[in-house]
């Protein structure tokens, strides 16, 4: 049985025999793309996307040690949120982007689900932001900074706080993590 095939009786057996599904194999990851009708588009992702989340899981524990995957990264994806997500994101990074040219500094961003946090460990890359993840599940987050900043600190200038940012862009004050150093998260996180 392949993915395509599995992902329809799963979603079949659960009531929804109408989604087209279709699973496209890239360089490094399989894309299984499920489209479903709007009212049923809310259900399928979830709250922040669990559902979404717990399909893919689903789906690596039936099929990592077939071989199917081939060393790939599997992401399931419903009537392309994942990309809005990740607009979403960038759209947030290039305003923080601006936050740090004019006062410097760090900006902690919420507490992130692995995946979450690749995607802005991605993105910053492609911003020219230093990003580095900080914390322990379930709260560990992404801190980013101008690459500037990061020149500074190791020169020994101080920083200013750190301002934590959470989904909607709001910003609270905070003093830099008192916990352990933080810990580069890997391009497969």
């Amino acid at each position: 049985m392949t993915i395509q095939e599995y992902v329809e009786k799963v979603l079949t057996y659960v009531g929804i025999a109408d989604a087209a599904v279709t699973v496209e194999s890239a360089e490094s990851s399989l894309v299984c793309k499920i489209e479903v009708s709007e009212e049923l588009s809310g259900m399928m992702i979830g709250r922040g996307g669990e559902t979404v989340h717990a399909l893919q899981s689903l789906i690596l524990a039936t099929f990592y040690s077939s071989g199917e995957m081939e060393g790939k990264r599997l992401v399931v994806d419903v009537n392309k949120y994942r990309e809005r997500k990740q607009d979403a994101v960038l759209d947030q990074l290039k305003e923080i982007v601006e936050q740090l040219k004019v006062r410097g500094g760090r900006i902690a961003l919420r507490p992130m689900s692995a995946e979450e946090r690749r995607m802005v460990h991605v993105a910053a890359k492609e911003l020219g932001l230093v990003s580095i993840s900080d914390g322990d599940e379930p709260y560990r987050r992404v801190v980013l900074s101008l690459a500037s900043d990061q020149t500074k600190e190791a020169e020994g200038v101080a920083q200013k706080d750190e301002t934590v940012v959470d989904a909607s862009a709001e910003e609270t004050a905070t003093p830099p993590s008192e916990e352990a150093a933080p810990q580069e998260d890997s391009e497969q996180e």
